[in-house]
């Protein structure tokens, strides 16, 4: 099977998984009332959702004869004894978001070549589908793209050139209690950058990083894992960055849920370097 028959198999899976979890949460919209909040685990802000499984119960159905593992955040892996690649999803990204009606939840989907012990840096194709926006991120043949939920084009992507904080525009990371840690790590960072917001929403985050319509994301508070950054494939193909919080490749990182992950994800080198040197040296104010 070529390269090119295979990314279209992807493209195919991928596009298909997302609009039928579309469907599927919009049915229940007009059917049910919605409810302001469906974690199983009122006290737990990291307890699956009631609508996540209406999503996973869709991807199910969807992968039950594809010859692959299936990985699905907060659900059981399911082995396939003849695998020829990995699949993982996380099916509602922001369900707390979609829950409450606010932001733009998605649909985040990556794969791997590979069978046994995928890290991030084997990801070869990921799709990111927006459930409010109808945006949609996809990597083939060595780019990213981008197809706006508004216009229905289609366009291949790049990082930004922004290299200096006073001109970035981009992510910090507070919410599910982790606001005091973050805030001791970028204290400096926040009276340094142009803009700094907070959606928490992993992978919408890493593809507006992507498309340039942002410059940097920080998370320092130990609650991300590395199912979060499985749409890291499309920030690599539109050159940015995703190192952990020295400088470090994460590329080696074990997908694995539970495992925390620090991370900076920045448009460049440059301004990587320079968002290290803020959190590390707070005094040097020559970023």
């Amino acid at each position: 099977m070529t390269a090119t028959i295979t990314a279209m198999l992807y493209t195919d899976l991928a596009r298909d998984i997302a609009m039928h979890i579309r469907h599927a949460l919009v049915d229940r919209q007009v059917w049910e009332t919605p409810a302001i909040d469906s974690r199983y685990d009122a006290e737990d802000l990291k307890s699956r959702h009631k609508i996540d499984d209406v999503a996973i119960n869709v991807i199910l159905n969807l992968v039950a004869e594809i010859p692959c593992h299936v990985y699905i955040e907060s659900w059981p892996v399911r082995y396939h004894p003849e695998a020829r690649f990995s699949l993982f999803i996380d099916p509602i990204d922001g369900s707390i978001n979609w829950d409450r009606g606010i932001g733009d939840p998605c649909v985040a989907l990556a794969i791997a070549d590979t069978v046994e012990s995928v890290c991030l840096g084997d990801l070869t194709y990921a799709y990111v589908f927006g459930l409010r926006s109808g945006d949609a991120y996809e990597t083939r043949d060595g780019h990213a793209y981008y197809r706006s939920g508004l216009t229905r084009l289609e366009r291949p992507i790049k990082t930004s050139s922004v290299q200096d904080l006073d001109h970035a525009m981009g992510y910090i990371k507070i919410g599910y209690g982790g606001i005091t840690q973050q805030l001791n790590l970028c204290r400096s960072l926040l009276t340094q950058c142009r803009d700094l917001r907070s959606i928490d929403n992993s992978a919408i985050e890493l593809c507006e990083l992507a498309r340039g319509a942002s410059d940097l994301i920080v998370d320092g508070r130990s609650l991300s894992d590395s199912f979060n950054l499985i749409a890291y494939p499309i920030l690599k193909h539109a050159g940015g960055i995703l190192c952990d919080l020295t400088g470090n490749s994460l590329d080696s990182v074990a997908i694995v849920e539970g495992t925390t992950v620090d991370y900076i994800a920045c448009a460049n080198t440059g301004l990587r370097d320079r968002v290290l040197s803020s959190l590390h040296d707070p005094s040097d104010r020559a970023c």
